[in-house]
């Protein structure tokens, strides 16, 4: 699910190292729904570093920080944050950092209300004679030829190293998604309603109401009212990850959040000249 070590034409390596394996979180190989979950704050190791030869390559970091699929997976009402994967292993030719620290799909997945932010991708080792290629997708990997179908998802603020991405690969839209970066990612299918290009507004996964951290959304968010209050399937979305009722104002909020205004409002008074 990522690319394989740089090969010399004429000089093939005389040692690899280890590569880390993929799922931080979780590793699906078959059949799962996860909902009103959060995958927060999990990651894969480095690749493994080689001594000696001049054609040896470093191991590759793990891809899949939060989560790697290889099945059939549906993530609903759920928020996957602060996770990230390994940087490549040191040799002659530096490994590969991993890829998908958010989520690394190499196989069926759906993503519907779902948050994917501040996860980061693992950077390529340098090596003596070249180095690694860092990760693909800092929030979101798709390997080539497989389906990730989306639905009033928010995929920002994902990073590999310092430089913004949110995704790579194609994503089937379903409309009402919230993508910050979309430089290396294709949003096909219905792209109605959906947003780029804008900043959704999240702070860190915390504690914001429910039993599972969240991504908090601003009230002045563009994913505010901006979503759909219906799944892919013409099925009302009636809470949000926490349990909060949908909608909360004119309609339902893109992510797994829906944003609940302040109920307390403190009045001061205007003091004049």
């Amino acid at each position: 699910m990522q690319p394989g070590p740089k090969v010399r034409v004429g000089a093939p390596p005389i040692g690899h190292g280890a590569s880390s394996g993929p799922g931080g979180g979780i590793a699906n190989l078959g059949v799962l729904t996860i909902t009103q979950s959060a995958i927060v704050t999990n990651h894969t190791a480095d690749g493994g570093s080689l001594g000696g030869g001049s054609h040896s390559y470093g191991g590759d970091g793990g891809s899949g920080g939060g989560i790697v699929n290889v099945g059939a997976l549906i993530v609903t009402q759920s928020t996957v944050s602060g996770n990230w994967t390994g940087k490549g292993g040191y040799a002659t030719w530096g490994g590969n950092g991993g890829d998908g620290s958010g989520i690394a799909n190499g196989g069926s997945l759906t993503l519907e209300n779902v948050t994917i932010a501040d996860n980061a991708a693992g950077q390529g080792r340098a090596g003596a004679w070249g180095d690694g290629d860092d990760g693909l997708g800092g929030g979101l990997y798709n390997a080539p030829d497989k389906q990730v179908h989306i639905r009033n998802a928010i995929i920002a603020s994902n990073y590999i190293t310092a430089t913004a991405s949110d995704c790579y690969g194609e994503l089937i839209s379903h409309g009402y998604n919230l993508v910050t970066t979309t430089t290396d990612c294709l949003l096909t299918g219905d792209v109605a309603h959906n947003l780029t290009g804008v900043d959704p507004q999240l702070t860190p996964a915390g504690d914001h109401g429910g039993s599972t951290p969240t991504n908090g959304v601003g009230f002045h968010s563009p994913a505010v009212d901006a979503g759909s209050c219906t799944d892919m399937n013409g099925a009302p979305i009636t809470a949000d990850q926490r349990g909060v009722p949908r909608p909360v104002g004119d309609g339902c909020d893109m992510g797994a959040v829906e944003v609940t205004p302040p109920t307390d409002f403190v009045y001061l008074p205007l003091i004049g000249d």
